[in-house]
């Protein structure tokens, strides 16, 4: 199994993998831009950066925080990503942000991610400023 140190001085691990993608999925179908929910929400942008790109090992405390803000139970996030970490090793793929093409910016990635996918939450609107 492929994994990388994270800058917590941990291997990021399919796991950590896993529960990032599963949070960049629930950012955008919530509509969320990175820089924008961090700033609502008061979360350090380069720990949500780190977070969500699986820059690091997901801490249990940032994980409970970014669901909290988003809605979304925790135990949601760890039940999906642990799906996807059994599909994955079942089909020996690993379908995570890292595998995706370089020239595919986050932006981009991230409106596709939510296009496919329908969200049945209403989001409210935040004034951009």
């Amino acid at each position: 199994m492929l994994f990388h140190m994270g800058t917590n001085g941990r291997e990021v691990r399919a796991m950590s993998e896993a529960v990032s993608a599963e949070l960049r999925s629930q950012l955008a179908r919530h509509r969320w831009t990175v820089r924008r929910f961090a700033a609502a929400h008061n979360l350090p942008l380069s720990t949500l950066h780190k977070t969500l790109n699986a820059g690091r090992v997901v801490d249990v405390e940032d994980l409970y925080s970014i669901c909290v803000a988003l809605g979304i139970e925790p135990a949601d996030v760890i039940e999906a990503a642990s799906r996807e970490v059994e599909r994955s090793l079942a089909s020996n793929v690993t379908p995570f942000h890292k595998d995706r093409s370089p020239e595919v910016s986050d932006a981009e990635y991230y409106d596709a991610v939510a296009k496919s996918e329908e969200s049945t939450i209403e989001v409210p609107e935040f004034p951009e400023g």
